[in-house]
């Protein structure tokens, strides 16, 4: 059985997260190289290989 936490245990999802800009920024697991529509298009590396991702922003963490 998967343990799951109650769907009021998750947290508030925060709308200025969500709406959040990005330009090309280098992360530890990927660097944004685009945009498209409104979400982003990531470079990540995967066992030696480049893979190109297309991910929201809310799914995102800016580096600070």
């Amino acid at each position: 059985m998967i343990k799951r936490k109650n769907i009021k245990e998750h947290g508030k999802l925060r709308l200025s997260r969500y709406f959040q800009e990005f330009e090309r920024i280098q992360g530890r697991n990927g660097i944004v190289i685009g945009k498209k529509g409104s979400a982003y298009i990531i470079k990540i590396k995967e066992g030696g290989l480049e893979k190109d991702h297309i991910i929201a922003p809310i799914h995102l963490i800016k580096i600070k």
